[in-house]
């Protein structure tokens, strides 16, 4: 089905009382999200299955939302920052090899042509389609004096007791009510 964009390493999870999924956007916490639902018994789905879940009103489906040039530039890091340099096996940004980049013309163009390099600056859009049933959840970065927030919901901490609240709902659970 051409209407999500759906890459393997980012799968959809089904609540285990099939009434809930996550839909896994990459630089919207999605490792944290992840970690959390499988240490609470969540079940990662194959893309075979994932289509029918999405499209089913009878499961909600949880989408964590993110400011779309933040998620960008966050990916752009994550592309460009680790995996072209020789320092991708430590995880050390080659600022460098990032500053050369920004530099020059062509890129430039090509971003302004092409914004999406990979999954983690593929639109956000593209990874929920025409999912049905959705709750969005939105982060926000702080703003730059870094003591206020943008949003309410802007933080791991934020996004943990959303969670916390789930589990208590037995949501996350194995204990399904």
């Amino acid at each position: 089905m051409s209407n999500f964009f759906r890459p393997s390493s980012y799968p959809v999870m089904l609540s285990p009382d099939l009434k809930h999924a996550w839909i896994n956007i990459p630089k919207n916490c999605s490792s944290f999200v992840q970690k959390v639902l499988d240490d609470n018994g969540w079940h990662k789905l194959g893309s075979d299955i994932s289509y029918s879940i999405l499209a089913t009103d009878s499961i909600k489906k949880i989408v964590v939302l993110r400011d779309p040039v933040e998620r960008w530039i966050s990916g752009f890091a994550e592309t460009y920052g680790y995996w072209n340099t020789d320092n991708a096996h430590i995880k050390k940004l080659d600022l460098d090899k990032i500053d050369k980049l920004l530099e020059n013309d062509a890129f430039w163009e090509l971003v302004y042509n092409n914004p999406v390099m990979c999954a983690h600056t593929e639109l956000q859009h593209r990874f929920i389609g025409t999912a049905k049933n959705i709750q969005y959840i939105k982060i926000q970065d702080k703003t730059s004096d870094g003591l206020q927030v943008t949003d309410p919901i802007d933080s791991t901490e934020n996004l943990q007791n959303i969670l916390d609240g789930l589990a208590d709902q037995a949501i996350l659970s194995d204990g399904l009510s």
